[in-house]
């Protein structure tokens, strides 16, 4: 997607305000949508965000914007902003409340030049600096010229986080100077941050239909309005369940869907293509299928998203991103739809917490007996014993995600909050929806920059804000608890699926392959990460890496996930040091 940028300043720093636009439209190859003696918006690049005018004095919305009650009937419609006006809490809260997609607010007010509310999922970015007077909010960071943060350096403490918790990344910005406008938030500076979403609040709110039919219609709803007004789509066909189900309400609201694209991967336990070809058969639907080779990673493969504001962890995979990217192209089409998020909101995980919430009493359909049973069979445990894990785990907090293995003592104790702020808000919340809202703070990094990104739309329906709601506000039982994962939504979409996808109770795995890949980029990853900034900067241990970057090594113990985090941010830092040093050089 091409790049916004809005500025808004005081009466005192008008003059400043006005040599910055004009170096935008001379210099930064910047177009102007809107100007007023306040506040301007600009766009450039290609499929430039859309800018609207909110009523009054309200300010602009900038991105996609789309009716929540329309999508919880089961139709897609843009939102209509016309009763938008207001004061900038009274506007966030109604866009809170009524409108989804990817969008950022701006809501200036006398308090405040410049307020910013980001919509809840953050399918959009949004950075805050200021310069001279003037508060500056954009989807990219300029580097030089007039409006580039007059200060700018890596904080390494951030960096020393996200290596602890990878999720923290839709969080912070590890860069001083400037900072992250927060999902579900209003920014007005100083500040003043005021949370009017989250999905703890989701979860205490009113309880959703417990009906299949209602996840049906919602996901429909969100398929329907994301892919209404595209030129031409692809669809992700991974061979699981959630991608069939987005498939299937793609045919449902008749999207202009090209093909369908399948990778698989050379290991006999990830190749997904004979579901994934009953899903496009049903559907209709040409399969474009492509064999994968191991990923090999170097630094040009790594370097491919490392310019963005905030380490991205959307493109862990470059092969992947790159082949996406080729097939957007060649098929001419401007938005790819994919399943991602499924297994959060669906509740794809067997937890003794769902054993936990069965006791309690919550709803389960087929009876309470029958439930604790499969469930005891999903984790491979007796009745008994999971009761009693059940019964431990009723007053539990779910636990961070494991550390890396590889960080300094200093890193490993380094300052600054371990959770992120949507698992702070979880009072009163369950561990089984603990869980829930984990793994969806988890899939926040799907909106992270990609190659394939650049080039065209990337929809994610389950991870839309109707769709997370109504899942959060759906008992765990109603959706999990039951013979085979997911339950509720097989049940929803039963009709629309190949029996050998509804039925399967099993998912490909590909952890041999990426332990393989590991062992095939080790040429490159050792200097990588021995001689990286990350070593440099005290956060990763050397003789720790020396004892893991080891090819008998990474046969027998998986490190794959916390080697792809740490290249993914030594690329970052390598990045983002060179350009800050050519700043100041």
């Amino acid at each position: 997607m091409g790049d916004y940028l809005a500025m808004a300043w005081p009466a005192e720093a008008a003059a400043t305000a006005a040599d910055q636009r004009l170096w935008l439209t001379r210099e930064g190859d910047w177009t102007v949508r809107v100007e007023t003696d306040r506040l301007a918006a600009f766009t450039r690049g290609p499929r430039e965000p859309v800018v609207q005018r909110l009523p009054g004095q309200g300010g602009l919305l900038i991105g996609e914007a789309f009716d929540s009650q329309a999508a919880r009937e089961g139709h897609g419609q843009r939102a209509d902003l016309a009763g938008f006006g207001g004061d900038p809490e009274t506007i966030a809260r109604k866009l809170a409340a009524r409108v989804f997609g990817a969008y950022v607010a701006v809501l200036p007010s006398p308090a405040a030049p410049l307020g910013v509310f980001r919509d809840p999922m953050g399918g959009l970015e949004a950075v805050l600096w200021s310069r001279g007077g003037v508060e500056i909010v954009s989807s990219t960071l300029l580097t030089h010229g007039p409006l580039s943060p007059g200060h700018l350096a890596i904080d390494w403490t951030a960096l020393a986080r996200l290596l602890r918790q990878k999720n923290l990344s839709s969080a912070l910005i590890p860069l001083q100077g400037v900072r992250p406008a927060s999902p579900g938030a209003l920014d007005q500076g100083r500040d003043r941050i005021d949370r009017f979403w989250t999905p703890g609040a989701c979860v205490r709110g009113p309880a959703a239909s417990s009906d299949p039919r209602a996840l049906e219609r919602v996901v429909d709803g969100a398929v329907a309005a994301l892919a209404s007004g595209r030129r031409g789509v692809l669809a992700e066909v991974s061979g699981g369940l959630d991608s069939a189900i987005v498939l299937a309400s793609l045919q449902r609201a008749g999207a202009p869907v090209i093909a369908g694209l399948n990778h698989a991967w050379p290991e006999p336990e990830a190749d997904e293509r004979a579901y994934a070809r009953a899903a496009a058969d049903l559907a209709g639907l040409r399969l474009d299928c492509e064999m994968r080779g191991l990923l090999v990673l170097d630094a040009d493969k790594l370097d491919d998203v490392a310019a963005a504001p905030r380490p991205s962890f959307n493109a862990a995979d470059p092969d992947h991103d790159r082949a996406l990217a080729r097939a957007l192209g060649r098929f001419e089409a401007d938005a790819l739809v994919t399943g991602q998020g499924g297994d959060a909101v669906f509740f794809q995980m067997a937890t003794a917490g769902l054993a936990a919430e069965l006791l309690c009493g919550r709803p389960v359909v087929g009876g309470r007996l029958a439930a604790l049973s499969a469930l005891a069979r999903r984790m491979r445990r007796s009745v008994w014993g999971l009761i009693a894990e059940a019964c431990a785990a009723r007053s539990a907090h779910v636990a961070p995600m494991p550390s890396s293995s590889l960080l300094t003592e200093a890193a490993a104790q380094a300052e600054g909050a371990e959770r992120h702020p949507w698992l702070e808000d979880v009072a009163g919340v369950s561990l089984a929806k603990q869980l829930q809202i984990q793994a969806i703070t988890n899939n926040q990094a799907v909106f992270g920059a990609s190659v394939r990104g650049r080039g065209a739309a990337i929809l994610h329906p389950l991870l839309s804000q109707p769709v997370v709601e109504h899942c959060l506000a759906v008992p765990a039982t109603i959706l999990a608890a039951g013979d085979g994962d997911r339950a509720h939504a097989r049940a929803a979409f039963a009709a629309r699926l190949p029996a050998s996808i509804r039925d399967r109770r099993y998912k490909g795995d590909l952890s041999v392959f990426f332990a393989r890949s590991m062992a095939a980029s080790l040429d490159f990853l050792r200097p990588w990460l021995m001689d990286g900034r990350l070593v440099q900067a005290g956060l990763l241990d050397r003789h720790k890496l020396d004892a893991v970057l080891r090819r008998d090594h990474l046969i027998w113990f998986d490190h794959s996930g916390e080697l792809t985090v740490a290249a993914i941010l030594e690329a970052w830092a390598r990045h983002w040091s060179a350009t800050i040093e050519a700043r100041t050089g």
